[in-house]
């Protein structure tokens, strides 16, 4: 009874592998042809069980608004999903949707609550302010000489 049990998952398991594969292959040729919608429907189970390379381009179709609604919040959900899980194309991608500000919310981002630190840095991006302290910084300059 045991072998059977264990020859039944076993086939399972060995059998279930290239059909998995075979649908993220379906997906991507759907894809590469076009059809956005049938390679959203391809990937979005893929995606629910962790495949990390369907999350990746589901969320790519999201974010693009391809065959389905766009959607940056759930691509970027989807980026951060595959990037916690290791995957560079999702750790790429989700630190792009950070930098960007797209799909992500404020304190997501990393940004200070501080009023006073953004008032700095917007203070710091007016040329004005940034060449005076380049200035400021220039004239404290003294060469070094070789001896000491």
């Amino acid at each position: 009874m045991r072998r059977m049990i264990l020859a039944g998952l076993l086939t399972t398991w060995v059998c279930g592998a290239p059909a998995f594969a075979a649908d993220f292959e379906a997906g991507l040729l759907a894809a590469r042809v076009g059809d956005f919608l049938l390679a959203a429907k391809e990937w979005k189970p893929l995606a629910d069980a962790g495949d990390v390379r369907a999350m990746v381009h589901l969320g790519d179709l999201h974010d693009l608004g391809q065959g389905i609604a766009m959607d940056n919040s759930e691509a970027a959900r989807l980026f951060r999903a595959a990037a916690e899980a290791g995957y560079p194309p999702g750790q790429l991608r989700y630190a792009l949707s950070l930098q960007i500000g797209r799909g992500v919310t404020r304190a997501t981002k990393g940004r200070p609550s501080n009023g006073c630190i953004r008032r700095r840095s917007r203070t710091m991006q007016r040329p004005s302010t940034r060449l005076a302290m380049r200035s400021t910084q220039a004239r404290g300059w003294r060469p070094t000489s070789g001896k000491r």
